[in-house]
């Protein structure tokens, strides 16, 4: 079999490898985050402390809180969360400050 890169798939052949339909941008989007979020080799937890540093390096303020909830309910503890806040602000740099801080402030209910 020959195996395809990610850029050498077309948009329907990555669609299949994930299990996906293609019922509109939006309906896809919320089943490959499903997808990739509901299996794999790496536990829930660390997924969303990941989700968690991509938000905070792409400055997705829109989805911060959700992806601090989805750590902890998957058994981050908050020094877990403030470690990713830190590594993301770090890795970052100055434009990630104020999505770390951001991300911060939802912990104050731990």
């Amino acid at each position: 079999m020959n195996s395809k890169s990610a850029t050498e798939m077309s948009t329907k052949e990555l669609m299949a490898h994930f299990g996906l339909e293609g019922n509109g941008p939006r309906s896809v989007f919320l089943q490959l985050h499903e997808s990739i979020l509901g299996r794999g080799a790496l536990p829930a937890g660390t997924k969303e402390l990941i989700a968690l540093a991509v938000c905070i390096t792409g400055h997705r303020e829109d989805a911060l809180e959700d992806h601090v909830e989805r750590a902890k309910s998957s058994g981050a503890s908050k020094e877990a969360i403030l470690e990713v806040i830190g590594e993301a602000i770090l890795m970052g740099g100055h434009a990630a400050l104020p999505f770390g801080f951001e991300a911060a402030k939802t912990l104050k209910g731990i």
